[in-house]
């Protein structure tokens, strides 16, 4: 593929590290991956997203999760969520976007 999108796919960090080495291996080099799925900094908040931690990502965690690709950007941010009952207020989600080398 020549893009695959991430886009709040959130899983036990004892299945993620496979899942997504798995679906890196449908991207061909220079294929781009778009990332979106909340943070740890999450916790506790009502807006949304797992209420387990290691469903949630840290920037370390997708630096070890994600060999292989060139960040063109990774970041932390804050975002407005209205999405139905269960996703409302301000919530904090991890995004990137990378080249696979």
């Amino acid at each position: 593929f020549d893009v695959i999108g991430f886009i709040y796919a959130h899983f036990p960090s004892s299945e993620r590290p496979a899942i997504h080495q798995q679906l890196l291996g449908y991207l061909r080099p220079g294929g781009k991956i778009i990332f979106e799925a909340f943070s740890k900094n999450q916790l506790g908040r009502t807006s949304g997203g797992p209420k387990q931690a290691d469903m949630l990502f840290s920037e370390a965690e997708i630096r070890v999760e994600f060999p292989g690709v060139t960040f063109e950007f990774l970041r932390e941010e804050e975002v407005p969520l209205s999405e139905g009952p269960g996703h409302q207020g301000l919530g904090k989600v991890m995004r990137f976007i990378a080249i696979k080398e």
